[in-house]
């Protein structure tokens, strides 16, 4: 009897691990194409996608690639740049996704890096940061993971929360701002960034301070305190009641003594 029970509880655990094989199986079967399509978050870059002719390259399941994706919220962070976005010339809303992906890699989130640099399909490198992670473009614009790991038969997407644009894509001059869209996400160091040009003048004030205290003091004391004090040259002139004929007089008698 314990013979039975124990070959049929090993049975059963074999069945459950072949159902939970078929499951994984039936995930990784699906590329990546298929995988940002089935989800309601990323349906704003499925679009994007298909407009860019992305599609055919992500269903291609003989080469992995790492995708950073941008969520529907992301693009919403555009405002109203996402409309031009998908509306642009096909090679530079390409250029613009090129940026999100890694070729020839399938980029998981333990294999991900501090200060990692991750080659786009843009030419131009991504900057891996861990504690959160996230990915840094060469502008400082920052794209967190908020779901990372989503597998595919030929390769890995990582849910993200901005959008990144290469600099040089110039869509509109009203959206644009230092030749770059503005990404939604935050921006790398923007405390220092914003700190930094007040440590400085503090440094300078420090510095200079003491030595140009004394000199300033006596400027004012010499030049600039005097004329507080002094009536100017009209108010004492109308304060004696003096007439241009008295003045002329006066300036007759002093010529006339010095002669």
């Amino acid at each position: 009897m314990l013979q039975v029970l124990f070959f049929a509880s090993v049975v059963l655990a074999a069945a459950q691990d072949n159902e939970t094989n078929d499951e994984k199986a039936a995930v990784f079967r699906d590329n990546i194409a298929n995988v940002v399509q089935a989800r309601d978050d990323l349906t704003t870059l499925y679009d994007a996608l298909e407009s860019a002719g992305f599609v055919s390259m992500l269903e291609d399941q003989n080469v992995n690639y790492t995708l950073f994706a941008p969520t529907n919220a992301a693009f919403s962070a555009l405002g109203p740049v996402l409309e031009e976005l998908l509306s642009v010339e096909r090679a530079t809303l390409a250029h613009i996704l090129d940026y999100h992906v890694a070729p020839n890699k399938k980029i998981v989130r333990a294999e991900i890096q501090d200060d990692g640099i991750i080659a786009t399909l843009a030419g131009r490198n991504l900057t891996s940061r861990l504690d959160p992670v996230r990915v840094v473009d060469d502008l400082g614009d920052v794209a967190n993971l908020i779901e990372a790991d989503v597998l595919a038969a030929n390769g890995v997407v990582h849910v993200v929360d901005a959008v990144l644009v290469p600099k040089g894509d110039n869509l509109s001059a009203t959206a644009m701002e230092d030749d770059h869209l503005p990404s939604g996400g935050d921006h790398e160091n923007d405390d220092e960034n914003f700190r930094l040009p007040y440590v400085a003048l503090a440094l300078v004030v420090i510095i200079l301070l003491p030595a140009c205290g004394g000199c300033i003091f006596c400027a004012y004391r010499n030049v600039v305190a005097p004329r507080f004090k002094e009536p100017a040259y009209g108010e004492l002139k109308n304060a004696e009641n003096i007439t241009e004929e008295e003045e002329d007089e006066e300036e007759s008698k002093a010529l006339a003594d010095e002669l």
